[in-house]
C-alpha cells in the first residue's frame, strides 16, 4: 500500500538553514555588543576612579567629620582606599552606562528613530536602581576604608566589618538611600541631557540630514545634567554617607530620619540655605559629579565608538 504522506510537510532545508543563520547572526551581534559595552564601561571606570579618588575621599571626610572640604586633613592620604574605590568605580561605570544603553534599547524596541525623552527617563531610572543595588556592598567597604587611620586592603576591611558586627548587616547599610539616590540621579540625568542635547547642543550633519553633537556641547550638557541631578539626589546621598559612617556594631538611623533631622536643623539656622549647602556639599559635590559625568560620558562614548569600528 505505500506510506501515507504527512499532513504537515517539513519546511524545506533552505528555510531551516535561513532561520538558523539569522539566529546565529543575532547571537553574534548580541555578544559583540555586550563585549563593546563591557570594554567601554571598564576603561571609563578605571580612568574616572584614578582621576577622582582624592576628590571623592575629601568630600566624604568633610561630611563625616563636619569640616571644610579644602581642610588639609581631608587630603593627607588622597589614594587611601583606592583599591576598593577602583573596584567600585570601575563596576559603577561599567554598569550604569551600559545598563542605561540596554534599558534604552528595551524601551525603544522596534520603534524607528532615536529614543524619546520619556524613554530616556525610564531607562535612566532603571539603570540607577540596578546600579545602586549591586554597588552598595562595595561602596560600604570603600567608605569604611576611608575612615581607617592606617590604609588597609579592601578584603581586610571587609573581614573586619563582618567580624566586628558578627553579621553581614554593615554591607547592606545605606542600600535604600543608595538606590533612591541613583534612581533620582539616573532619571534626572538622562532626561536633562537628552533635552539639552536635542534643544541646545545639536547641529545638523552635512548631507544626510542627520544630527550630531559637538564635543563641547555634549560635555556641557553632561555637566549641567550632572549638576541638576546632584542637587535633586543630594539629601539621599547625605543619608547614605551618614549610614556608611556608623560603626559596624551600632544601629544606623533610617534615611528618612536623617533627612528629616537635617531639614529640621536647617530650619533652626539663621541661614538655612547656607547650612544645607554646606552639609549636602552641593558646591563641591555638585562640581565633582558634573565634571565626573562629563568626563565619564565622553570616555565611554568614544571608547564604544572605537570598539564598534575595530571589533
Amino acid at each position: 500500500w505505500g506510506s501515507t504522506p504527512s499532513l504537515m510537510a517539513s519546511p524545506p532545508p533552505s528555510a531551516v538553514e535561513h532561520a538558523t543563520s539569522q539566529k546565529a547572526r543575532k547571537a553574534r551581534r548580541a555578544a559583540r555588543k555586550a563585549k563593546i559595552l563591557t570594554i567601554a564601561g571598564t576603561v571609563n571606570g578605571v580612568i574616572v576612579a584614578g582621576l577622582f579618588n582624592p576628590w571623592d575621599r575629601a568630600l566624604y571626610l568633610s561630611v563625616k567629620d563636619h569640616r571644610a572640604f579644602l581642610h588639609v586633613a581631608n587630603w593627607r592620604h588622597p589614594y587611601q582606599g583606592f583599591g576598593s574605590a577602583v573596584v567600585q568605580r570601575t563596576i559603577a561605570q561599567g554598569l550604569w552606562f551600559p545598563i542605561n544603553d540596554v534599558f534604552k534599547d528595551l524601551v525603544v524596541g522596534d520603534q524607528p528613530g532615536p529614543a524619546t525623552a520619556l524613554q530616556c527617563f525610564v531607562a535612566g531610572n532603571a539603570a540607577g536602581a540596578v546600579n545602586g543595588f549591586f554597588l552598595n556592598c562595595i561602596a560600604a567597604v570603600k567608605y569604611r576604608g576611608w575612615c581607617e587611620p592606617v590604609p588597609r586592603p579592601f578584603f581586610t576591611v571587609a573581614r573586619s566589618m563582618y567580624r566586628d558586627a558578627g553579621s553581614v548587616s554593615p554591607f547592606f547599610r545605606g542600600v535604600f538611600p543608595t538606590i533612591t539616590r541613583d534612581v533620582v540621579f539616573g532619571g534626572t540625568f538622562a532626561i536633562t541631557k537628552y533635552l539639552l542635547d536635542e534643544v541646545l547642543f545639536v547641529v545638523p550633519a552635512q548631507g544626510d540630514g542627520s544630527k550630531r553633537h559637538p564635543l563641547m556641547g555634549s560635555m556641557t550638557s553632561s555637566m549641567v545634567a550632572g549638576a541638576i541631578s546632584t542637587v535633586f539626589s543630594a539629601p539621599f546621598n547625605y543619608a547614605r554617607n551618614m549610614q556608611y559612617a556608623t560603626e559596624p556594631g551600632l544601629r544606623s538611623h533610617s534615611s528618612w530620619r536623617l533627612v528629616s533631622e537635617l531639614f529640621q536643623q536647617a530650619a533652626a539656622e539663621p541661614r538655612p540655605y547656607k547650612f544645607l549647602q554646606e552639609r549636602l556639599r552641593v558646591g563641591w559635590g555638585t562640581a565633582r559629579v558634573a565634571v565626573g559625568m562629563a568626563v565619564g560620558w565622553e570616555i565611554y562614548e568614544r571608547v564604544k565608538a572605537l570598539c564598534e569600528r575595530t571589533l
